[in-house]
């Protein structure tokens, strides 16, 4: 399992710098697609291009490559259809086939210089089997904008036990781990391991269960403040306007701009600080709880909000910490920094302007 755990030590250590890449390359709006737009021909609605549709469908089928990125021309790999899994054998050595036990399952592996990577050491250095999917979100999204005939559901594992029985079946080796590439891809990865674990029954398939707090900002708090003791800001989840100004009331937030403590308003479930709002009296909070009630959650493909975080702000430096875990042992693997700009009316002074990773010795 040591292979396992090094790619998992990878993608804690490098998620800063490749959670949004296949978004910002291929399908920049691509999270803000609305379920209820399908097969609009909105000209507001970025469409994927030939030649970036042809650029994804050539990533998931691609020969893997060595380290100095010749191509690996003796990989064995599947074709998909109807659904059948996408899988790639490592490649032969010498005069005699190599037979994979075990291999990796990887989850909207789009980016050539993070998942390619991982992939590219799985087939090489470990000589174990890799299978590429597309979570549901991902390939729904991509068959929405894609200006060509390229149907992505193929690339979708089924979830029920029966269906996945099946598929995992045609796969000739077992899958001893799920690794995920895509903050919208998360959930459906925790669902697909959680069933390949039931299907499989033995300790061999390692996965960290299906945990809603892993996504969700106020089950989250909650879970710092309840069962890790850390300090947390103050929060409440509302349903209405009425709800968030009663509540942003409770935490100072007044109608008075000499007096009023400033408050967040924000999704429950969402990414790069997208529909964050600094409200900086009551007057604020109506028009930010309303822009996120109407919107749809990210990473589900037919669900509205029915809800806003509401918390208290507490200004200064934001800071993201990456822990590996192991048997109990906790390792920091990286310290990243973020800075931050603002909106042009200063209401949302989250905006990414830059990741920087903290030196050891860095004090600043």
């Amino acid at each position: 399992m040591t292979f396992a755990l090094f790619f998992l030590l990878l993608v804690v250590t490098t998620e800063k710098n490749w959670a949004f890449s296949f978004q910002q390359v291929y399908t920049p709006s691509l999270t803000k697609i609305p379920y209820h737009l399908k097969n609009t021909q909105s000209s507001s609605i970025k469409r994927i291009t030939s030649q970036q549709s042809s650029k994804i469908t050539s990533t998931l089928q691609a020969k893997t490559t060595t380290g100095d990125n010749k191509e690996t021309n003796n990989s064995k790999e599947s074709t998909p259809h109807n659904n059948d899994p996408l899988y790639t054998l490592p490649p032969t050595t010498s005069s005699n086939d190599v037979v994979a036990n075990t291999g990796i399952l990887f989850v909207d592996p789009f980016s050539d210089f993070h998942s390619q990577y991982m992939i590219d050491r799985t087939l090489n250095l470990y000589q174990s089997g890799v299978v590429k999917v597309i979570s549901p979100y991902q390939a729904t999204g991509l068959n929405r904008t894609s200006t060509t005939d390229e149907d992505y559901m193929k690339y979708i594992a089924p979830l029920d036990e029966e269906s996945l029985a099946i598929w995992l079946d045609k796969i000739p080796f077992s899958i001893t781990g799920v690794i995920c590439e895509s903050d919208s891809g998360l959930e459906y990865s925790e669902q697909l391991s959680v069933s390949i674990a039931k299907i499989y029954n033995n300790k061999t398939f390692k996965h960290n269960g299906y945990d809603i707090s892993r996504r969700d900002k106020f089950a989250m708090n909650k879970v710092c403040e309840e069962k890790g003791g850390c300090k947390t800001v103050k929060q409440f989840l509302c349903k209405s306007i009425d709800e968030a100004l009663s509540n942003a009331a409770t935490l100072g937030c007044t109608d008075d701009i000499q007096t009023s403590k400033p408050i967040v308003i924000k999704p429950k479930r969402g990414v790069a600080s997208d529909r964050v709002v600094l409200c900086q009296t009551l007057v604020d909070v109506p028009s930010a709880t309303d822009d996120i009630m109407n919107s749809f959650v990210f990473g589900e493909l037919d669900a509205q909000h029915d809800s806003v975080l509401t918390q208290e702000y507490f200004a200064g430096k934001e800071y993201a910490v990456d822990m590996v875990s192991k048997k109990g042992h906790h390792k920091t693997a990286a310290v990243w920094y973020y800075e931050k700009t603002s909106t042009y009316d200063g209401s949302r002074p989250f905006a990414y302007l830059s990741t920087r990773l903290a030196a050891p010795d860095d004090t600043n």
